[in-house]
């Protein structure tokens, strides 16, 4: 019975087309073509004839990514060894001007990882590397860290919801996950929400590769400014406003309070829906994203409209929103 257990947990995790896409930011069509003419990985098959990837592959579709984006041709590196392509992108990565991110907080059940003594983290603030989670989670929102690392013995739901809690509100450039046993599922949910997925044990210096990978160009749906702007409208500011009575008859403060209403309630909705599956969990942090954009756009006309009326708004939307 004991090996039978064993092997369950030694077994790789397996991810779908729609979750690889998020971790490599590769396009799911840009990788069935890179598959079908190169040979990239070659993924394993459900009875349906679905993709599913290993964390091996998802590792080299990255390392492949970064190596096109730094200006080699597919064609040249597709069918180098896994080594060769580590080589490569530790040389590219040797060149970078600055790290990928300037400051992280880490949280460990045990010993963290990542020593800060050591000479590869002189330009890295590590800010606090702590062992109790509610520590961790204030330090997040006080302290503003453009990186977290994450290390759990066990992934439990409790963990993975605490985890995608922080990281939906605090928005860092960059999550990495140190695992020891989790559910596929629990792995598929995270990494559609882009955290870098590490089985432990992990070594200082794979955390320190991971922190100095390039970070990817945001896409239109990752755009910071827009996807991930905080409220600027409490709920009680929204009732006030929709209250207010309007110098014109087209009513235009009380319908955009509505709609903001109504965005951020499925904004809301759509961060706590349970998720299924890897696409499922892509499917909402799409929506997620999308409603959020949305909202902020919808905002910044609110405070338009209300200034052109003349109607008061609190200090910090009074004096302007960059």
């Amino acid at each position: 019975m004991k090996d039978k257990k064993s092997t369950r947990h030694s077994t790789p995790s397996r991810f779908r087309i729609g979750a690889v896409s998020r971790m490599t930011a590769i396009p799911v069509d840009t990788l069935r073509v890179w598959e079908r003419r190169y040979r990239v990985v070659e993924p394993q098959r459900t009875a349906s004839d679905a993709r599913l990837y290993s964390a091996a592959d998802v590792d080299r579709l990255r390392m492949i990514k970064s190596l096109v984006s730094n200006g080699h041709a597919i064609g040249s590196v597709a069918t180098l060894a896994s080594d060769e392509l580590e080589a490569l992108t530790e040389t590219h990565e040797a060149t970078q001007p600055s790290p990928a991110v300037a400051s992280v907080l880490g949280y460990s059940d045990s010993l963290p990882s990542l020593d800060p003594a050591r000479d590869d983290v002189q330009d890295l603030v590590i800010l606090a590397q702590l062992r109790s989670w509610s520590a961790f989670e204030s330090a997040v929102f006080e302290r503003r860290p453009e990186a977290l690392i994450v290390e759990m013995d066990a992934l439990l739901d409790d963990r993975v919801d605490n985890l995608l809690r922080v990281m939906r509100r605090a928005n860092p450039k960059r999550c990495v996950l140190v695992y020891a046993f989790a559910a596929a599922s629990f792995l598929q949910r995270l990494a559609a929400e882009g955290v870098i997925l590490v089985r432990a044990p992990a070594s200082h210096e794979q955390l320190v590769r991971e922190l100095g990978r390039a970070l990817p160009p945001p896409t239109a749906a990752q755009n910071d400014a827009i996807v991930a702007a905080p409220r600027l409208f409490d709920d009680a500011t929204l009732r006030d406003l929709a209250m207010q009575p309007s110098a014109v008859q087209c009513e235009c403060p009380h319908h955009l309070a509505e709609l903001i209403r109504t965005l951020t309630q499925f904004e809301e909705y759509s961060t706590e829906c349970e998720h299924r599956d890897a696409d499922d969990a892509t499917l909402h942090a799409e929506l997620r994203q999308t409603t959020a954009a949305a909202r902020s756009l919808f905002e910044h006309a609110l405070i338009d409209v209300a200034a052109h009326e003349g109607i008061s708004l609190p200090p910090h939307l009074a004096a302007g929103v960059d």
